[in-house]
């Protein structure tokens, strides 16, 4: 498993991409900002590596293909 950012929050760790939820931890790492994924990490296909449903942060749900953080899960 490698350690990588999380795309979804852009590693900060906080639900800063949905609106209304400044501040609190986002849900794919957990608050950590970062996330195990399968080696060699890879971005998602379907969210193009955003974490996020429609492509664009703050506007949508999270990528249910990923959960989120924004890489192939395996």
């Amino acid at each position: 498993m490698a350690r990588v950012k999380c795309c979804g929050c852009n590693g900060t760790g906080n639900n800063n991409g949905m609106p209304g939820n400044n501040g609190y931890k986002h849900t794919a790492c957990n608050g950590k900002g970062k996330v195990d994924v399968p080696e060699p990490p890879e971005k998602c296909v379907r969210c193009n590596g955003t974490g996020w449903a429609n492509a664009s942060p703050g506007n949508g749900y999270p990528c249910d293909s990923c959960g989120g953080t924004g890489w192939y899960m395996g």
